[in-house]
């Protein structure tokens, strides 16, 4: 017997190009974090900057447009609701 089941409704963002983003100016967050080395796998303090769907990540916190980056991850979809459906108010 299901006791309840949660739905989601995904949402496909439509995302601009990652190299179109002005990532140097009016970011929606910004700030340190704690990344793992791909080779070595130490953890080393980097730059992340999340803008428009984008998480850019950076050796430091001077960042223009000539900076050197690396796109850690795109938000292409998100769940916009979720519903809970009970067995004990509905029928599954």
């Amino acid at each position: 017997m299901i006791d309840s089941i949660v739905v989601y409704r995904i949402v496909l963002l439509q995302l601009p190009n990652a190299d179109s983003i002005e990532y140097w100016r009016g970011a929606e967050k910004q700030g340190w974090l704690q990344s793992q080395a791909e080779v070595m796998k130490v953890w080393r303090k980097r730059w992340f900057v999340l803008k428009q769907g984008y998480l850019f990540r950076f050796l430091g916190s001077d960042v223009s447009g000539e900076t050197w980056h690396v796109v850690v991850l795109c938000l292409r979809q998100r769940a916009v609701g979720t519903w809970r459906y009970s067995s004990s108010t509905h029928r599954v």
